[in-house]
């Protein structure tokens, strides 16, 4: 049984763009969040209309496509993280135990704290290589965009919002994020953690004595 080294190696991504997620075998993902209402509150008029227009979609939606909710607890572990650091500096041991009693309150209310839901709609499209070349992503893009500008009419309707982002690309790559590192990205935002990568890469290659690229911070 082979034993992976990193979460990279179980992952076949090599690439993000236009939005969306490029996987080495050659399918391109498009994943869109969803504002949703609580179908539960609804008079039973209003509850068979949703099911109506959501029978709707489905038979003009994708064949491959997914609905995804995940969960987490909500709390305070970035506040909790920068005690924890406070603490490793502190050399006053009242003020250490201080610290600590702060810290493990807060992880305590963390974990009885209500649970953030979020509710994501994917799209899949499968490259086809006609000719033996490779489609272009901002063709698949503006193939993936209509199919959502559908999806928003009916999801409308049933009185849900698709969230427009400002930078998709950030959208995902955030998102990849906190599902791969879901501990980590509580304590640390998707732009820090970028950053941290990015410099350690670039001090690595200014030892080795390669020159490094330009970068665009978004």
């Amino acid at each position: 049984e082979k034993k992976y080294q990193c979460i990279q190696e179980l992952i076949d991504l090599p690439d993000i763009a236009e939005g969306m997620y490029c996987l080495g075998d050659g399918r391109y993902v498009k994943v869109v969040e969803i504002i949703a209402t609580n179908f539960a509150n609804k008079e039973n008029a209003e509850q068979n209309t949703i099911i109506s227009t959501f029978a709707g979609w489905l038979k003009v939606a994708p064949v491959k496509c997914q609905l995804k909710i995940t969960t987490r607890l909500s709390g305070e572990n970035r506040f909790a993280q920068k005690l924890i650091e406070k603490e490793a500096l502190c050399e006053n041991k009242s003020k250490k135990i201080l610290y600590r009693s702060i810290i493990d309150f807060i992880k305590k209310e963390s974990r009885n704290s209500a649970v953030n839901v979020r509710y994501f709609l994917i799209f899949e499209h499968e490259e086809a290589k006609l000719f033996g070349k490779k489609e272009d992503p901002k063709y698949i893009s503006a193939q993936m965009n209509t199919i959502i500008d559908q999806a928003q009419k009916y999801f409308s309707a049933m009185g849900n919002v698709i969230l427009k982002k400002k930078d998709d690309d950030i959208f995902i790559g955030e998102l990849l994020y906190e599902l791969v590192n879901r501990n980590t990205s509580r304590y640390m935002p998707f732009r820090d953690r970028a950053t941290r990568i990015l410099n350690d890469i670039l001090k690595i290659r200014t030892e080795a004595g390669i020159k490094n690229p330009t970068y665009e911070t978004k």
